[in-house]
């Protein structure tokens, strides 16, 4: 699939393992034929119109795929049912969620979207040997969207936990504005991953677990076990999100020892020179009556006196470890 917008139509003949790449125009014929169906629409394509008003659809699910509006993530008709599922992306080192329309019916499935969806388009590629060795039903194009989906959310969840790692080792060389807006946007990213995982994990379920013929009794189960590697990493990822949680809080607690250890030494330097201060301060005065100015000796006697106090100070300092 490339990057313009693009309406593939696959006809399937599961009694004779044969499948058909048909054009727009032939999607009615097809359906009116027995065939089942798989379209995958671009929203942009000149004939998504036409398209959709050959499926037949009932107005809501109409209007919910032109307008891509709707309360839920899935939806029950007369006839077909209607989910949308979304797919992580990464635009700019942000991660951004582009949303699949999915409709499920007796003889198509249709998949609909505003973007290229790797999913979508590594189904696309993988659909042929699993047709011909296993398909029973249109249920097949569903598993292979959902699985490759299941896949996605992985890959970029192992994309972020390599990111926290990352920030786990450098906490000790990181400065302090880099670092903050680093765990800023991974705590976003996790917190939207899991948030998108859920929604995305909670419609796989209403699929397997809701009796309609529109969804294979086949596929059902293979749904219900990719719903709980769904419930698993929106486990990992909270659990990603403590883990860098307490990543920052070990980095403060760094920060706070460094600042300790400065402000220590500063004090340390202070009881040095705090003597040292008091001498300037009481040779200062300026009193005629202080014997020591008529001392021919006395501006010698300072220095000594000065070169005692910190002399002690630092031997006193160095004996009790304070600069350890």
């Amino acid at each position: 699939m490339n990057d313009s917008p693009t309406c593939q139509v696959i006809a399937f003949d599961f009694d004779h393992r044969v499948e058909e790449v048909i054009s727009p125009e032939q999607l009615a014929t097809a359906l009116n034929d027995g065939k089942q169906c798989w379209i995958n629409l671009h929203l942009a394509h000149a004939e998504a119109n036409s398209v959709l008003n050959q499926l037949s659809l009932p107005l809501a699910v109409t209007n919910e795929l032109l307008q891509r509006q709707s309360a839920s993530r899935y939806h029950s008709y007369e006839g077909c049912v209607h989910v949308y599922v979304t797919e992580p992306c990464v635009v700019d080192d942000s991660l951004q969620f582009a949303r699949v329309d999915l409709v499920f019916a007796k003889n198509f499935f249709l998949t609909i979207r505003q973007d290229e969806i790797e999913f979508l388009t590594a189904a696309c590629r993988s659909y042929h040997l699993f047709f011909r060795q296993h398909a029973q039903s249109l249920g097949f194009v569903a598993f292979e969207c959902w699985d490759g989906l299941v896949d996605n959310y992985q890959n970029q969840f192992f994309r972020l936990e390599d990111r926290v790692e990352t920030i786990r080792e450098s906490i000790s060389s990181a400065k302090g504005e880099t670092i903050f807006g680093q765990v800023s946007d991974l705590t976003r990213d996790l917190l939207r991953l899991r948030r998108n995982v859920i929604a995305d994990r909670e419609t796989l379920q209403q699929l397997a677990i809701h009796k309609t013929d529109l969804v294979s009794s086949t596929t059902q189960p293979f749904l219900a076990k990719m719903a709980t590697t769904m419930d698993r990493l929106a486990s990992d990822a909270a659990t990603e999100r403590e883990v860098l949680t307490e990543t920052l809080n070990l980095y403060l607690g760094i920060v706070t020892h460094r600042t300790n250890q400065i402000l220590s030494r500063l004090t340390l330097i202070g009881v040095i020179f705090l003597p040292l201060t008091f001498l300037v301060g009481l040779y200062g005065m300026n009193f005629q009556s202080q014997p020591e100015f008529q001392w021919e000796y006395g501006y010698a006697f300072f220095w000594c006196l000065a070169a005692v106090i910190v002399t002690v100070s630092i031997g006193f300092i160095r004996y009790k470890r304070w600069f350890d």
